[in-house]
Parts: C-alpha cells; structure tokens; sequence
C-alpha cells in the first residue's frame, strides 16, 4: 500500500513535478496543438486562470474525498490523499502528452486517435483515483464506490454553495451600489 510518512521527503518531491507536468500538459494541449485540435483563438492566453482551474479542481476533488473518508472512518491522511491522487495522474502525463504531439501532425479524419488517447488518460487516471482511494482508505470495493458517489455528491453541493455565494455577494455589491447612487443623486 501506499504510505507516507513525515520523515520521508521522495514523495512529496515527486508530487511536486507531477502536479507541475499535469498544468503543464494541460496548457499544451489547450494552447499548442495544431489548429484543428485547438480549442481557443490564438493570442487569448489565459495561463493564471487556467492554473487556478487547474489546482481548485484538484484540491475540491482531493478535499470532499477526504472530508467523505474521514466520515466513512478512512485511514488516509490529507497528505496521502493528495500524494496518491498525484501520483494517478501519471496518465494522463504520459497520454496527453502523447496526444498533444500527435495533434500537431494528424489531419482531422485522424481525430479518433487523438480522442482515444484521451479517453485512456482519463479512464486510467480514474481507476487509478479509485485504487488509491481504496487501498489508502483500506476500504473493499463496494465501501471505496460508496465514497465515490459520495464525494461526487459533496463537490457537487460545494460547487452549488460556491456559486450561489457569488450570485448572493453579486446582488449585495449591485444594492450597495444602486442605494449609494441613489443617495449621491438625492443629497448631493
């Protein structure tokens, strides 16, 4: 199984250029493909947003998950969790990767192979979230795909919370605004 402990530091060194080549392959996929498979115009770069995206994703995902195994009696520390959740990555390093080479030559009648790749990197990678979440958890299989769906359903409401926080914080700043404006133009 896997196991971290505090004194070992390999494994949180490797984390790190994990994490670094999953935004890494992230942006190359997403800005230097060739222009059939790119996905934006060029020129509209968006690096710190898309690092934003990038780490909330998966700290939401890393930490619902621990919230839910911490509830469901998991095993795993924080850091575990997310060292192992790193490390199930490797997939799709490897895979899109690949794919973002592949996109710079393959015509658009060659797309299928650029998808399959895809679909492998993101089929490993979610088996290999599920193993981890097992094995560190020291879970059976049934009891890790409850903390799945369970965790599914947390980011979910997190994601909902988030979102009508900012719609709520939106409509404050509008009041405040108008009443403010208002105010100006009647005594002023």
């Amino acid at each position: 199984m896997l196991r971290h402990s505090a004194g070992e530091k390999g494994e949180l060194g490797v984390r790190r250029p994990c994490s670094a080549a999953v935004f890494a392959i992230y942006i190359v996929n997403k800005y230097y493909t060739g222009f059939l498979f790119k996905t934006v115009a060029d020129g509209s770069y968006q690096l710190l947003l898309d690092a934003e995206v990038v780490i909330a994703v998966f700290a939401l995902v890393t930490i619902c998950t621990y919230l839910v195994c911490t509830v469901k009696e998991g095993e795993a520390k924080l850091i575990d969790l997310f060292i192992g959740f790193s490390y199930s990555l490797i997939p799709y390093i490897i895979f899109g990767g690949m794919a973002a080479l592949l996109g710079n030559v393959l015509t658009y009648n060659e797309a299928f192979l650029v998808q399959l790749l895809y679909v492998i990197a993101y089929a490993w990678s979610v088996l290999l979230f599920f193993l981890t979440l097992m094995f560190l958890n020291d879970f059976n299989i049934r009891k890790a795909f409850k903390t799945v769906l369970w965790s599914i359903f947390t980011i979910i409401v997190v994601v909902a919370v988030i979102f009508i926080g900012i719609v709520l914080l939106n409509q404050l700043f509008n009041f405040i605004g108008t009443v403010w404006g208002e105010a100006l133009y009647r005594y002023a």
